[in-house]
């Protein structure tokens, strides 16, 4: 493993962010002194994890793939989890990062040393519950932002007394044999989409999900990629690549519909959304699917058959009636009914809301980040990366570097992998300039920090996340939009393509490295010992020889002058 050489990087995270970021590391720094650290197995990241029955991604796959080694091969323009986690991990192993990377070890805190000017990681291995201390000069951290489940067990009173299994669906426990049981589903977004008509697809386990709040649906069409097609990505050039950036193009086209000005468009795709639930979901739950929000105010479903599994006769939706209370052996409703059930499992998505204060973080001068972003009523980060007093810090994934933009036309949202890679771009060239001046580390000065975060804030209120009143994971509690981005993809790309170096403090000289620090100490005490010896023969020898004239010392100063053309070589 790789850890000699400054800086020494850790990475934190070996999903599709952490091993964006070690090739951009390698590639366009050209330092191989970087470790990745992973708190599972292997990598893969949040498609390792989520383990759950019809699990996959709603983004399209040639557009889910890494820029540098695009698949030819994806066997759907939607691809399940299996299939994603295998290239990610393909792609980790061919480009020799095995040698990089140390598994099962969960970052626990981070501690900045102003005397040091380096970072100090404790991590916990997961297999013994040791703690590692780590230093390092930089941290990229890619965690990603669905790391930490929400559990909402706070709005689940009760939820310890249930008998049965219980469990989150990026924690799906394949022990339990779910044929024949009464699963009880909390939830209705993404996953749930996806899980829900996967799991009723056996008649005989019974699902009833539990839902507060509607969501629009778009029809997804995911038709399997041809074996022609497949041959023009791998033999033509640029075909591939093209495609990818045709996807990106036209899902920037409709990114207007979601702000003030783009009412027109955005009323008519609603229209064409609650046509579609019409025409696919049971008459009987019509009064509840169809949003009163604004489309766009929460993330849209590329509906993967989740509308019409909600015919199936071992499918019960409940809404409006809320959970009061979960018994041994199920749950009370707001109308009093009960139900039982036999396992229950939380679709209710992950924690946006915390970002990196998973961990302790403190930087300069004891600075704590979780009271940091406390006080400004939720996270964020300068060009979404960087947070001053926190040197050398990035984050990928970081506050407001999500797109929220999605298309009508080619139902996709933005790519989480091209956000990431125009924000791994922008970081490799900070790392370049502060290496560059030797400077030991870098941060964002608090005024430009300030405008940014104030502009981004600005620039949402003009959008359906501001404008719209409706709680979303896009949010934190107080209203603050702390996930997504207010622009476009491409103005975002454009955005980090040119960092403004005056709005940055690069500080102090580069701490030489272990082996450079060992040679210039000997070097310092040869030179010493030498001067100190020198000093005293010469001391000693004019003390002997001040009254003789044509001294050693005389000639080879009569010579050091005729070198020098101030007089003629004697003798």
């Amino acid at each position: 493993m790789s850890t000699t050489g400054y800086p020494h990087i850790a990475i934190i995270g070996c999903g599709a962010s952490g091993i964006t970021a070690a090739l951009h590391v390698r590639e366009q720094l050209g330092l191989n002194s970087f470790t990745i650290f992973e708190r599972n197995g292997g990598p893969g990241g949040v498609w390792l994890e989520n383990t759950y029955p019809g699990a996959a991604c709603d983004v399209p796959s040639q557009y889910y793939s890494s820029a540098s080694t695009l698949n030819p091969s994806w066997s759907s323009h939607y691809s399940g989890r299996s299939e994603i986690q295998a290239y990610w991990a393909k792609l980790h192993s061919e480009q020799g990062l095995d040698k990089h990377t140390r598994y099962h070890l969960e970052c626990k805190r981070a501690i900045w040393s102003d005397r040091a000017n380096q970072w100090t990681l404790t991590f916990c291995n997961g297999l013994n519950d040791e703690s590692i201390d780590v230093v390092a000069d930089i941290i990229i951290a890619g965690i990603g932002g669905f790391s930490i489940p929400n559990m909402q067990t706070d709005s689940l009173p009760g939820i310890d007394t249930f008998r049965g299994p219980v469990f989150h669906t990026s924690r799906w426990n394949h022990s339990i044999d779910l044929r024949g049981k009464r699963v009880g589903v909390i939830g209705n977004g993404c996953s749930a989409a996806q899980l829900v008509p996967a799991l009723s697809a056996d008649p005989s386990t019974e699902v009833i999900n539990f839902v507060r709040t509607p969501q629009w649906y778009l029809r997804r069409h995911n038709e399997p990629f041809s074996a022609w097609i497949k041959w023009v990505y791998r033999n033509v050039p640029l075909a591939n690549r093209l495609a990818r950036w045709i996807l990106l193009l036209v899902i920037d086209m409709t990114s207007p519909m979601f702000h003030r000005n783009g009412t027109k468009l955005r009323t008519k795709t609603e229209k064409n959304s609650a046509a579609y639930i019409r025409q696919t979901a049971p008459e009987k739950y019509m009064d509840f699917l169809i949003p009163k929000f604004s489309l766009g105010a929460k993330r849209m479903i590329y509906d993967p058959g989740y509308l019409e599994s909600l015919h199936r006769p071992n499918v019960q939706l409940v809404y409006n009636n809320g959970i009061t209370q979960v018994t041994e052996y199920g749950v009370i409703l707001k109308n009093g009914e009960t139900r039982k059930l036999d396992v229950i499992v939380l679709a209710t998505g992950f924690d946006t809301v915390t970002f990196l204060t998973s961990m302790v973080i403190r930087g300069r001068n004891g600075a704590d980040l979780k009271e940091v972003w406390d006080k400004k009523g939720g996270a964020e980060a300068y060009y979404c990366s960087l947070v001053p007093q926190f040197p050398n810090l990035y984050m990928l994934g970081g506050p407001n570097s999500a797109s929220g933009f999605q298309s009508h036309k080619f139902t996709s949202v933005i790519s989480v992998i091209f956000m990431v890679e125009c924000q791994v771009r922008f970081v490799c060239k900070v790392i370049q300039h502060m290496l560059q001046v030797k400077a030991s580390y870098v941060e964002p000065t608090p005024q430009a920090d300030a405008r940014f975060n104030s502009w981004v804030q600005k620039e949402l209120q003009d959008t359906v996340y501001g404008m719209d009143k409706v709680q979303s994971w896009y949010k934190t509690a107080s209203g603050k939009i702390h996930t997504v981005w207010p622009k476009s993809g491409l103005a975002f790309y454009w955005m980090m393509m040119f960092p403004k170096w005056d709005e940055m403090e690069f500080v102090g000289g580069r701490r030489p490295d272990a082996t450079t620090s060992f040679v210039l100490a000997w070097t310092a005490l040869i030179a010493a010992v030498f001067g100190v010896c020198t000093q005293y023969s010469l001391s000693h020898y004019i003390k002997n020889n001040s009254t003789s004239t044509p001294t050693t010392l005389g000639i080879f100063e009569q010579r050091f002058r005729a070198v020098c053309g101030m007089e003629k070589e004697e003798g």
